[in-house]
């Protein structure tokens, strides 16, 4: 019988461990435990196995948990940029910056976190680290 791995892998960057002791940890405590070895600066967020995670939550065995500096993931299409800068910025903001970058049709619909946002309020959705904020054009439509 082949049984799972006994261990949580922790990476910030190209720099990983893999440790027994961190089943059970805290996200929190795992942090302090690995800050100065992996170089963790204090303003990271963590995510496990590709999902936001909260710093007392704990982990299972199997788990990758994941520190990375705190962005917005800002997609359209297939192309697709991570950016500190627009943390605090509206959704016009950014469709207005990064539209030659992204290639966003004047007419996309922007949805944030899954949620369409109106044309009308984009002034007033402002983002927050570890946003996701998509522009999208309906099926059919040609750009």
């Amino acid at each position: 019988m082949k049984r799972g791995p006994k261990t949580v892998l922790v990476q910030y960057g190209e720099v990983s461990v893999r440790e027994k002791k961190f089943v059970g940890m805290t996200t929190g405590a795992i942090k302090e435990a690995v800050k100065v070895k992996l170089g963790l600066p204090d303003e990271v967020v963590a995510e496990v196995n590709d999902e936001p995670f909260k710093m007392g939550d704990k982990l299972q065995a199997g788990e990758t948990l994941l520190f990375e500096l705190p962005t917005v993931k800002v997609t359209c299409g297939v192309n697709e940029v991570r950016e500190a800068k627009y943390i605090g910025k509206s959704v016009a903001y950014v469709r207005k910056a990064a539209k030659d970058v992204l290639n966003i049709p004047k007419d996309a619909d922007a949805v944030l976190n899954g949620d369409t946002v109106d044309r009308k309020c984009e002034k007033d959705n402002k983002l927050r680290a570890q946003d996701k904020l998509e522009f999208v054009k309906e099926d059919g439509e040609k750009g």
